[in-house]
């Protein structure tokens, strides 16, 4: 369990293996439940052996606007530590939430999927989310 990790709810929903930290958000993600998420996260990312970052939103139920803003605050507090994010949610209306906050915290090693394999695939390789696409459009 991460260090600083109080609950057994809070360690359900972040577990640390092999240089990734896992995240698995439920329910509603308002406005005070990402900020309560990225208390924790900040907790969980001082663990420096964490290399990567597997947010699973596919239990989230509703995330307001208001809310989504916050998000890039998480998804900045990830950038800036280095950690390369994968955003996991077969969803597409939850995918583009994903992709929207990384587009406004500017970072290129975060990504959307929409399965564990994509997830695995992301987060096992070094390019960055915009060099990806560019070779898709090039390969057309």
């Amino acid at each position: 369990m991460p260090s600083g990790v109080s609950s057994l709810a809070e360690a359900q929903k972040y577990r640390v293996s092999a240089g990734r930290l896992s995240v698995q958000w439920k329910g509603l993600l308002d406005v005070d439940a990402v900020s309560r998420e990225l208390a924790a996260l900040k907790t969980a990312l001082a663990d420096t052996s964490v290399k990567q970052v597997l947010v699973d939103t596919s239990q989230v139920t509703l995330c307001p606007e208001a809310a989504r803003a916050h998000l890039v605050a998480v998804q900045k507090e990830l950038s800036a530590r280095g950690r390369r994010t994968a955003w996991l949610d077969a969803r597409a209306a939850f995918r583009g939430m994903a992709l929207w906050v990384m587009h406004l915290a500017q970072d290129p090693n975060g990504k959307a999927v929409s399965t564990a394999q994509q997830a695995e695939a992301w987060l096992g390789s070094n390019e960055a989310r915009e060099a990806v696409a560019s070779k898709m459009l090039v390969a057309k």
